[in-house]
């Protein structure tokens, strides 16, 4: 039963980190890893301030 449970959470942990890197990829046009990691240090400072606002489109996000 432990076993299987652990199975699920890799499982899951694997999905969600897939999904997410997948809709970072498709909204900043990433081509490699070194790119994704440069972008995600720019943005790290105005996101962990204003996550909140973001969250909750306080902030105007414009779609493509």
């Amino acid at each position: 039963m432990k076993r299987v449970k652990e199975k699920k959470r890799k499982e899951r942990t694997t999905r969600r980190l897939i999904q997410v890197g997948a809709i970072f990829e498709k909204h900043f046009e990433i081509q490699s890893e070194e790119e994704a990691e440069k972008i995600a240090k720019a943005l790290q400072s105005y996101v962990g301030k204003n996550k909140d606002k973001i969250l909750h489109h306080d902030v105007v996000v414009k779609e493509k």
